[in-house]
């Protein structure tokens, strides 16, 4: 912008003050707007990375970096359209920490966040890439497909699982055979998984 400036000033015939003027005055306008255009498109930029962060927020629980309940009814009905492309099931299964109370009770709040980070970071290396994992509150995961096993965890889990389509076709429905199996495998003396019977 300062060559074109000065190629167009030492254009202007020399004494010819007015044509001198306009060309000054025509890159100062010019300048002032194209600062003003790159100003506004460096705030649109910093308002999408905003937003983008923002949505990244709304779908990531805070504690654990794992998905929260919204990012899991997502990833859910991500998995529910490629069942249905494929004509494939899925497990669905919820995890619930045995005792969890009594560590709060015990050791305190921070201790308790310390045993979901931990229980997290468990769960997250023994999924496969493609599985589903998330907090969907207090001390219950959620799963999609499958979780491994082998890990020796401090504290224990119950799981519930169902299955789709069999168990149902909707969040609610799959939630809801999830959690009874999970309240079985709790009275059923914890540290167990519950799953669907051969007759349902």
């Amino acid at each position: 912008a300062w060559v074109a400036r000065v190629a167009a000033a030492a254009s202007v015939a020399p004494g010819d003050r007015e044509a001198l003027d306009t060309v000054v005055s025509f890159f100062a306008i010019a300048q002032v707007l194209t600062s003003f255009a790159a100003t506004f498109g460096l705030l649109w930029i910093e308002a999408q990375l905003g937003h983008a962060a923002l949505g990244r927020a709304a779908r990531i629980d805070a504690l654990t970096g794992l998905s929260n309940r919204r990012g899991c009814l997502d990833r859910f009905e991500e998995e529910v359209a490629r069942a249905r492309r494929g004509g494939e099931g899925f497990a669905f299964a919820i995890l619930d920490i045995d005792r969890f109370k009594a560590v709060n009770d015990a050791h305190g709040h921070l201790a308790g966040d310390d045993v979901l980070r931990h229980v997290a970071t468990l769960l997250e290396s023994g999924k496969r890439r493609e599985d589903g994992l998330g907090r969907i509150g207090g001390e219950e995961f959620l799963s999609l497909i499958h979780i491994s096993e082998g890990h020796r965890l401090a504290v224990t889990v119950s799981a519930g699982v169902s299955r789709f389509p069999s168990d149902g076709e909707d969040w609610d429905s799959l939630f809801g055979a999830a959690d009874r199996r999970l309240y079985e495998a709790k009275g059923a003396g914890r540290n167990r998984v519950v799953g669907a019977t051969a007759a349902g």
